[in-house]
């Protein structure tokens, strides 16, 4: 005789699905999967699964192509139409070492006073973007400092979609 294993309850709206349906039409794809079969549950999972990579190389595609229209028109806000915003945010990140920008803008002649506002303490540094604006302009010599002792990280690039009165 066996034993009826109880349903742990994070299962519970699965096994109440289970209960009344044995078919499962997916939206994206319109394949229709017999949740009683584990093998068919199991190449839909992979069907589904290849769908995302899919997808998730065309969301790509589709950004990258945002992003080289707001490049091409000089913003990071597109307004494409009268109801829709698109906004590009992210992108590569500068990284720096502080230790190397202070000892080599101290060589080229900056202030301390000027150094302390461009390398701010906190528990950890950061540099102040204006400030570092600002010196790149003032000097080519702080110009060239800034570059030898900062790298850029790539970043994660996003878009997002504002449609007026939809989510």
């Amino acid at each position: 005789m066996s034993e009826l294993v109880p349903v742990p309850d994070d299962l519970q709206a699965t096994a109440n699905l289970l209960a009344t349906t044995t078919r499962f039409t997916v939206a994206l794809t319109g394949q229709v999967v017999d949740l009683s079969d584990p093998a068919d549950v199991a190449r839909t999972w992979t069907d589904i699964r290849e769908a995302e990579r899919q997808l998730a190389e065309i969301k790509g595609l589709l950004r990258d192509v945002l992003r080289l229209e707001a490049s091409r028109q000089g913003t990071k806000t597109l307004h494409v139409d009268e109801e829709t915003t698109v906004t590009v945010k992210g992108g590569p990140k500068r990284e720096w070492d502080y230790e190397c920008l202070a000892a080599t803008l101290r060589s080229a002649g900056l202030p301390e006073p000027r150094l302390a506002d461009l390398i701010v303490e906190t528990v950890s540094y950061r540099v102040d973007g204006r400030v570092a604006n600002q010196l790149r302009a003032a000097n080519p010599e702080y110009g060239a400092a800034l570059d030898a002792c900062s790298s850029e990280i790539p970043g994660r690039w996003d878009v997002s979609i504002q449609r007026k009165g939809r989510p």
